[in-house]
Order: C-alpha cells, then sequence, then structure tokens
C-alpha cells in the first residue's frame, strides 16, 4: 500500500511526480526499500541510485542498500564493489564495521579468502573496538582455519590443476597440524606459507 498506494499517492507516484523536491526525493529512498521487501532488487536498487543525500549516514546507508540489491540479483561483484565503497567512505564507525564486515562476508562466500581477511584486517584498523567482537573473531578463525572448501579452492577445485585428491591430502594436513602441534607452535610449521 505504501509502495503503490490505493486512493493516495504512494511513494512510487511521489518519487515520479515531486522527485525534484527533498519529499520526493525522501519518497525515492523509501520506494526503494518498499520495493527491496517485495523482492523487486533492480527496481530498489534503480530508486536507491536516484535518490540523493547529504546526510551522511543515510548516504552510506544508500551505497551498501545498492551492494544489497546487487547481491540479490546475483551479480556479486558488483555487490561487493558498493560493499567496499560504502565501507571506505563511511566515517562512523558502526557503518564502517557493517559494510567490511558485509564485504568480508560476501567475498568469503565467493571463495576469496585472502581478500576477505582483508576486510577483516581493515576493520580492526579503522574501528580497533571491533577486535574483541566475538563474530569478528569467528569469522577470522575461520578464515584462517582450513576447511575442505578452503582446501579445494587452494588446489584448484575439484577438475583444477591439482585436482581432488590434493585438496583431501592438504586437508588431512591440516587436521594432522591440529591434532599434533601444540597452538603455540602452529605459526612455524604453516602448510600454506
Amino acid at each position: 500500500m505504501a509502495l503503490d498506494g490505493k486512493g493516495y499517492l504512494g511513494y512510487k507516484q511521489l518519487a515520479e511526480q515531486y522527485g525534484n523536491t527533498a519529499g520526493g526525493n525522501l519518497a525515492k529512498y523509501k520506494a526503494g526499500i518498499a520495493s527491496y521487501n517485495l523482492g523487486n532488487y533492480q527496481e530498489a536498487f534503480d530508486y536507491f541510485k536516484d535518490f540523493d543525500t547529504d546526510e551522511e549516514v543515510l548516504s552510506i546507508i544508500r551505497i551498501g542498500a545498492m551492494g544489497d540489491c546487487m547481491v540479490q540479483l546475483n551479480k556479486l561483484e558488483e555487490g561487493l564493489n558498493y560493499y567496499k565503497q560504502a565501507a571506505n567512505k563511511s566515517k562512523v564507525s558502526f557503518t564502517t564495521a557493517f559494510y567490511y564486515r558485509k564485504a568480508a562476508l560476501l567475498a568469503s562466500s565467493m571463495g576469496k579468502y585472502p581478500e576477505a581477511m582483508g576486510y577483516i584486517e581493515k576493520l580492526e584498523e579503522k574501528v580497533p573496538e571491533e577486535i574483541e567482537n566475538a563474530e569478528l573473531q569467528k569469522q577470522k578463525e575461520y578464515l584462517k582455519n582450513d576447511n575442505k572448501q578452503q582446501s579445494l579452492d587452494r588446489s584448484g577445485g575439484k577438475y583444477g590443476n591439482k585436482g581432488e585428491d590434493a585438496a583431501i591430502a592438504a586437508l588431512q594436513m591440516a587436521e594432522l597440524q591440529d591434532k599434533f602441534i601444540p597452538p603455540e607452535e602452529e605459526d612455524d610449521f604453516d602448510i600454506w606459507n
């Protein structure tokens, strides 16, 4: 009802008819949110793109929302670029942390583990209070510790240059490392470096 309006102007109509006014501009943002929530991701992206604001936090959220739309449209690289842009542009610790975390999660899901770790390190550098964040530390440990998917990715995948057998062997070595090497000596026996 808010998007299209029933008997009154909805966000879409306000954005179209009064888009060059402050109220019409805000209607673009609200139409973007409503469209996103309805699963109309391209339409939402277009509204967010047309929305203009000088308000710092809202401008960052707008960029991040554009990233969310791209991810929903399975345009992961574009989504990642918007998350990076939002994190880098932000001067507010909350939004900086939020979008570096989203970038790290997305990069990790794309198999870009070193890039994901880079976002976490940048987050810790720019927002030092996040170092103690338990969820961030779990994500960091996941990226540090080897699992089957990471082993497959590093070996070139199932049909890559080294094959699945190499990945399984690497995973077994990582498991042996965890089993027999004391945690304080792990850096001396890092099989990936």
